[in-house]
């Protein structure tokens, strides 16, 4: 039992000192979205953070007659933002056998524990990387059919969004899925399933069991706990963090908006300029969207976010522009910096493109009005003193690693969002 002890406690050191802060460093660099909004540490009280947002203007200030009485004293008009704290957890477990195996190896012993910590590295990226573009409700796509009793679900509108190509792009073998009818929101009688494969076209998956008949056309899939879940807090149905769909929305996808009603009154100001069915990628419209934000709150547009099939059709809008000269006429070059993954600008705004974006979608965005309010950045649980955990019944030790944060808009007539853009989409999944 020594030797084991002594593994558990050199384990809850490496885990400490080596990963704790290596872990959000790897996650920053694989969210380019979040490297961008500003970070606030303070200002929580209890799970949520209060503060006030400027919605209307003082309309006492305009012309009066000589003598004349002054007009009524005004004010601006002020809303309250409330701001809930989101969870995020990520949990790993090794055996006793592989500590013992590597206790008197460091070299084995990090590689061990590297591959477990690399591995959540990449997998909680992978899942921030989309709820930072969605709004906080959480579906990975939509049922296009009643499956009935079918263990085949076709699907569509990834993340929630319109569209047909590539339903299942959030969809991977051997996560757990459940099915949510949308009105309530409440999960399908039957509780949750295990995906089993992904269609190559990406139009449908497979399940472990059945269906259950109650399964609905338009129905949410959305992330289980478990594969036997049965109640709508054992999925991640509206406990996700707000995202850029939410964010950068008037009312489409989120109308009351961390507790301003935005549909009407002063609340309309949180409503971004949403530009629908683009069809084809313009020029004009991108500076519409710029012109719009500047016209309306003086908004001056940082970055452009984008897919990689959006990214594309910005560079066929650009193919009848591109000039040879000189020495590059004997060498000419179909591509451009973004072969390399390099930046490219509208203007002198840089296009950033990432993978969950959603498809035809481009959001304008002046990066100083997004904040990320963090609770917890990123540790290790250790409540108890010792980061490993004994799993129950078992020679296994676990890991709990937590991040608890949310991110809020606090301008959004600065912001424009483009929507419906015809874009030639990639079906690509991870492995």
């Amino acid at each position: 039992m020594a030797g084991q002890s002594t593994a558990v406690g050199a384990f809850d050191e490496v885990l400490k000192i080596r990963y704790e802060k290596g872990i959000v460093d790897a996650l920053n660099q694989e969210q380019p979205v979040l490297n961008l909004m500003k970070r606030e540490t303070e200002g929580w009280s209890g799970k949520q953070v209060t503060f006030p947002v400027k919605l209307g203007r003082n309309f006492s200030a305009a012309a009066t007659a000589e003598g004349a009485a002054i007009h009524d004293a005004g004010a601006q008009t002020y809303k309250d933002f409330v701001v809930p704290v989101k969870y995020n957890h990520g949990r790993i477990q090794l055996t006793a056998a592989v500590m013992k195996a590597s206790e008197n190896s460091k070299g084995a012993f990090a590689r061990a524990l590297g591959s477990e910590i690399d591995g959540l590295v990449l997998d909680l990226a992978n899942y921030r990387g989309r709820v930072i573009h969605g709004y906080g409700v959480g579906p990975l796509c939509l049922v296009n059919t009643d499956p009935s009793t079918g263990t085949t679900i076709t699907v569509d509108a990834p993340m929630g969004v319109a569209g047909s190509v590539n339903g299942a792009k959030y969809i991977q073998p051997g996560m757990f899925v459940a099915f949510v009818n949308p009105s309530g929101p409440a999960i399908r009688a039957g509780g949750a399933r295990t995906v089993t494969t992904v269609a190559a076209d990406g139009a449908s998956f497979d399940i472990s069991a059945a269906c259950d008949a109650a399964v609905a056309d338009n129905d949410w899939v959305v992330i289980a706990q478990s594969a036997s879940a049965s109640a709508i807090t054992s999925t991640t149905t509206n406990l996700e963090q707000m995202g850029l769909l939410g964010m950068v929305d008037g009312t489409t996808y989120v109308s009351t908006f961390h507790g301003i009603d935005r549909s009407t009154g002063v609340g309309t100001q949180l409503q971004a300029t949403v530009i629908g069915s683009v069809g084809a990628l313009s020029a004009d419209v991108i500076q519409r969207g710029i012109d719009s934000v500047y016209q309306r709150s003086r908004g001056k547009t940082s970055h452009l976010i984008m897919e990689h099939a959006t990214r594309r059709a910005y560079l066929v809008m650009m193919e009848n522009d591109r000039r040879y000269m000189n020495a590059s006429l004997m060498k000419p070059d179909a591509g451009s910096a973004a072969a390399k993954m390099g930046d490219l600008r509208f203007g002198e705004i840089p296009i950033i493109a990432d993978k969950d974006c959603p498809y035809g979608t481009i959001f304008g965005i002046e990066a100083d009005t997004f904040t990320r309010w963090i609770l917890t950045e990123g540790e290790w649980a250790d409540e108890t003193g010792a980061i490993l955990r004994f799993v129950a019944n078992q020679d296994t030790y676990e890991a709990i690693y937590r991040i608890f944060d949310n991110f809020s808009c606090e301008n959004g007539g600065r912001n424009f969002r483009l929507d419906g853009i015809t874009v030639n989409a990639v079906v690509v999944h991870l492995p």
